[in-house]
């Protein structure tokens, strides 16, 4: 699992000096930040990018040796607090990607959750001052998707998702306690 590490760590960051050296982003940018501005015009790609980093992640990082350069640079949390800005904080954004065939973000959303509750202290820190406006974001979408679901007019089986958006809440409101 070490060589597939380091391959992986040289890899991203190759990956990370070619795409400063052809654009215009600050040479400390993550690439866990720059994925997200580099693809904000195309919803897909966006989206695909989000995934692969977060199975990176996932497959990676749970291990107690990994790097923690190699965390940093894929952290999902930063990744998503990235994407929300993108987004402008519009929960009815995550609605439609949640609705819409053209993306894979049910996955993503249902794969960033399940992080997010097994790595909650990591996701309050890289939210950090960001954090309320972040889990005021995913408590919308979920009175949005809980408003559709009991009218019946959801398109598929969203309870997956709910079940953690309501994890996440109860342990954003334990935070404040």
């Amino acid at each position: 699992m070490a060589v597939i590490e380091r391959s992986i760590r040289e890899v991203l960051r190759q990956l990370d000096v070619c795409v400063k050296a052809l654009l215009p982003f600050h040479p400390e940018t993550p690439l866990a930040q720059w994925v997200v501005q580099l693809f904000a015009d195309q919803d897909d790609a966006l989206v695909e990018g989000m995934v692969c980093c977060l199975d990176v992640t996932v497959g990676l990082c749970y291990r107690e040796s990994t790097l923690p350069d190699l965390r940093r640079c894929l952290s999902p949390a930063v990744t998503f607090v990235q994407f929300l800005r993108a987004v402008s904080h519009d929960p009815d954004v995550l609605l439609d990607l949640l609705v819409s065939n053209e993306t894979c973000f049910l996955l993503y959303l249902l794969r960033l959750l399940k992080y997010v509750r097994r790595n909650w202290p990591e996701f309050v820190a890289a939210c950090g001052r960001e954090l309320d406006d972040t889990m005021s974001v995913l408590i919308r979408l979920r009175l949005s998707i809980d408003r559709l679901v009991s009218k019946a007019l959801f398109p598929y089986n969203i309870n997956p998702v709910l079940r953690l958006l309501e994890k996440c809440e109860q342990m954003y409101e334990g935070n404040h306690d």
